[in-house]
């Protein structure tokens, strides 16, 4: 696979020379997002092979300065989504979640520092193109036992 049709996001991890590109053309949708070197080579690999049901969309990167931290991905769909989170080094999946109202997301941002409302820092997700989400990120460590923050 070397030509990107219907990129709708791309994320990059310098640590470990990644570029996660959410292909969503159907004939690469459902494998997961593409994979490539922060030089564009595609690895041939894709993140979370097999588990997307719908589109590929938002990614965000949970950055941690030792190299810790997570990958989280939305499988988009327009009843409801799910959003995928696996671990920063081995790209392993550890766990999906969901949102009792929000569907059909595209873009995401994780915010990962403390503010008042969210101490443990926040993933904010677009809501049917009209609206946004708010993951406080105590609930997703929580429901899939991970990191409050990064270990050092």
């Amino acid at each position: 696979h070397s030509a990107l049709r219907w990129v709708e996001s791309i994320a990059g991890d310098v640590a470990f020379d990644r570029l996660i590109v959410a292909e969503e053309h159907p004939d690469f949708r459902n494998a997961g997002p593409l994979i490539h070197t922060l030089t564009g080579r595609f690895t041939g690999e894709h993140l979370g092979e097999g588990l997307f049901q719908g589109d590929p969309e938002g990614i965000a990167l949970y950055d941690c300065p030792s190299g810790n931290g997570y990958w989280i991905a939305t499988d988009q769909g327009e009843a409801t989504n799910r959003f995928h989170v696996f671990d920063r080094a081995s790209l392993a999946h550890l766990g999906s979640f969901s949102g009792a109202q929000v569907h059909t997301t595209d873009g995401i941002v994780l915010h990962p520092f403390a503010s008042e409302r969210f101490p443990y820092g926040v993933l904010y997700v677009a809501h049917a193109d009209a609206g946004i989400a708010a993951f406080d990120w105590r609930d997703i460590a929580d429901a899939l036992n991970l990191w409050l923050d990064c270990p050092e």
